[in-house]
Formats: structure tokens, sequence, C-alpha cells
């Protein structure tokens, strides 16, 4: 009998809702201390849980902050998914409204995002999750893109386009934490800005027109051989 109270309560120690419990008192802790909690200890027993509790959870608070940061990205796809008109959307359209449902998932956590030290690093050690999720999105997406026309099919640049769509992202976070416009309109128009000239450049353009009438004219030349 103590066994199988015991197999309960350990059960019941890796309940998923301990990990929402965990990240939304750490988003609050750093927001109203600018620090990460001292102690595991000390940070589990204000919410009534122990270590062990923790420990199931996440095995540092380094974790626990990359599973932060790792919601804001997943959320913002929850959004997304949910939204009828979202499928209809061309990649264009899909990335501005990424940016857009991102920077309104952080508005309400202004304060734990101004204590994260974001500076100009591509990918501090608390974005790497996010970034490894995003990247597989934006892999998808480039795919999209191309397959609607709207990127231009290049081989040797196709590898780098979730990285520029990761490059992106960071740019407009590190934007609107500096932002002080009312309502944030300057972020607005940075996403508006920053994402039509990253469509803009990749798009099919003159120089693409001209490099597939290279490769005819080397194709006719070389039949004449």
């Amino acid at each position: 009998m103590e066994r199988n109270e015991r197999a309960e309560g350990d059960e019941e120690r890796r309940d998923p809702s301990w990990k929402e419990t965990f990240r939304e008192a750490f988003l609050r802790y750093v927001a109203e201390h600018g620090r990460r909690p001292n102690t595991i200890y000390a940070f589990a027993k204000s919410l009534n849980a122990t270590e062990a509790d923790f420990f199931s959870c996440y095995n540092a608070f380094s974790a626990l902050e990359k599973d932060v940061w790792l919601e804001f990205h997943r959320q913002t796809c929850e959004v997304l998914s949910g939204d009828s008109a979202f499928a209809e959307y061309s990649a264009r359209e899909r990335m501005l409204a990424y940016a857009y449902t991102l920077i309104e998932q952080l508005k309400p956590q202004r304060g734990f995002v101004l204590n994260a030290n974001l500076g100009l690093d591509p990918c501090p050690s608390f974005l790497q999750t996010f970034r490894r999720e995003f990247l597989e999105w934006a892999s998808q997406l480039t795919t999209f893109a191309e397959e609607q026309g709207e990127f231009a099919e290049r081989p040797l640049l196709k590898p780098d386009y979730p990285q520029l769509f990761w490059m992106l992202v960071r740019y407009l976070m590190q934007f609107w934490v500096r932002d002080e416009s009312a309502d944030y309109q300057e972020t607005d128009e940075a996403i508006e800005k920053a994402v039509h000239a990253m469509f803009d450049t990749a798009q099919p353009n003159f120089l693409d027109s001209w490099f597939d009438l290279g490769k005819l004219m080397l194709r006719q030349f070389g039949s004449f051989r």
C-alpha cells in the first residue's frame, strides 16, 4: 500500500502543471527583483513546493529560463494555428503575423524581458531552445515561400533563410526593448519594413531573370558543339 501511495505521489510531482507554476513564478520574480531567485529551495518553498518538485521539471534555473522563452514561441504558434485565416496567408503575411504575435506575447512580460540582457548576441544561452524550434518553423516557411514563388530558388542561399529569419526576429525583439514610442508604434513600423525588406530581397528579380537566361544560352550554345 505504501509503495502505491509513494508512486502516486511521484506522479503528482511530475504533473506538467508544475512547469506552468514555476514558469509563471519565475517571470514574476525576475520582473520584480531584476534577477533570478537566490536558491531553488527558497523559490520552491515560496510556491509550497519542494526541491524535488522543481528538479522533476528542471535541473537548474537556466533550464527554467530557457523554457520560459521557448513558451513565448510556442504560444505565438498556438495563436497563429488557432486563426482560421492563417492557412490562407502568403509566406510574407505569415512572417508578419508571427512577428506581431510574438511581440504581443512579450508585452505583458516586458519587465522580465528588460532584465534578460538580450544584448547583441545573436543567440544568448537562454534563447537556444527557442531558436532551435523557431528554425524548424522558419524552415517550413522557407519551403512554403519557394513553393508559392515568393522566394527565388537559390540552392546556395536556401539553408541560410531560416537563420536570416532568426536574425530578423532578434532584431525586432531588440528594437521593441528599446522602443519608447506610444503603444510601441515604432516597433509595428519596424516589423512592416523589416519583413517586407527581407521578402523583397528574396523574391525573384531581374538578376534571377538574367541568370535563367544565361543558363538557357549555355545549354543552347552547348548544343552547337
